[in-house]
């Protein structure tokens, strides 16, 4: 049994979610928090349902369940990020799991060991349980960027959370400098606030995981980041919300941390975020294809070109 809260996020996979609880009963966690957002349509509901009584179905060992359901769809970025507020107006810390990522046990020692070890370092804001560049060195490195495929947090930072237009409005040229000082880093990101500053502009660009990421940054917080795979990724398909048809991260959603891999971790020599592997993590995964690289020079070249509504 473990003794680290953890928040499920769960909607309308029922397969996924009996995937993700034959793994949790392996761990038993003590103290579970369960949140799912309403049905989008009648048909739906029959698969919230389904998702709903697995819940009921699976959690056989002793613990204390607390459950957050909606009758109504709040969309992904409400949803998830209430429910996260939620939990974190309960526990002090914890780890959040989407139904699609399924934790190795190295994932639980790992991230608790780091909750209990930085709780008290403001600067750290997030722990990451995914890689999809796992290295063959034990341990792991600070970052700027939050990978959220299995991952936890403290309360402290969380109350940083802000997805309102006027944080949007903050992040003018000067202060996305100052996040972001590369000039490819920065291209980039000034792309995607540019689409969600966009009156009533695309929800996938307003997604709560950009927020997130965008939070940590303004306030120059850092990730702690495993050197190894620690999530697997089970979302891609039809029902996905993000993640349809993106063969070349499912493969590597797939890699599991070698043998040797130490879940308590390898402290680094120096809390400076890795701006190596940080580089590495833009130019490999974020800019992923040649029609993002191409926008990120065309906002160098034509800055004042903006996204269309």
């Amino acid at each position: 049994m473990i003794d680290t809260p953890i928040l499920l996020l769960i909607f309308n996979r029922p397969q996924n979610v009996r995937l993700l609880f034959k793994s949790i009963k392996q761990y038993q966690p003590a103290n579970i928090y369960i949140a799912a957002d309403g049905p989008r349509n009648v048909e739906e509901k029959n698969l919230t349902d389904q998702c709903r009584g697995i819940v009921e179905e699976e959690i056989s060992w002793p613990c204390s369940v607390h459950k957050l359901y909606r009758d109504q769809n709040l969309g992904l970025r409400i949803a998830v990020s209430q429910a996260v507020t939620w939990f974190f107006e309960n526990e002090k810390w914890g780890i959040i799991l989407e139904d699609d990522c399924l934790p190795t046990h190295e994932f639980f020692n790992f991230t608790r060991s780091r909750l209990m070890e930085y709780e008290d370092d403001s600067t750290i804001m997030h722990l990451s349980g995914n890689n999809l560049q796992p290295k063959n060195f034990p341990g792991y490195h600070f970052s700027k960027y939050p990978r959220v495929w299995g991952w936890a947090t403290w309360r402290r930072a969380w109350k940083y959370y802000d997805d309102s237009d006027s944080f949007l409005d903050k992040l003018d040229n000067q202060i996305i400098k100052s996040m972001y000082p590369r000039w490819i880093d920065r291209a980039f990101w000034t792309i995607i606030i540019e689409k969600m500053k966009l009156p009533n502009g695309s929800l996938k660009k307003r997604s709560w995981a950009y927020f997130w990421a965008l939070n940590i940054r303004y306030h120059n917080g850092r990730c702690i980041q495993p050197n190894q795979n620690l999530i697997q990724n089970v979302g891609f398909g039809e029902n996905a919300t993000n993640t349809k048809d993106q063969n070349r991260l499912k493969r590597l959603s797939n890699i599991n941390p070698s043998p040797s891999f130490d879940s308590k971790g390898i402290s680094p020599h120096s809390r400076q975020i890795s701006e190596v592997q940080d580089n590495q993590f833009v130019n490999e995964i974020l800019i992923d294809s040649r029609i993002k690289l191409l926008k990120v020079y065309l906002k160098v070249l034509l800055p004042f070109l903006k996204p269309r509504r």
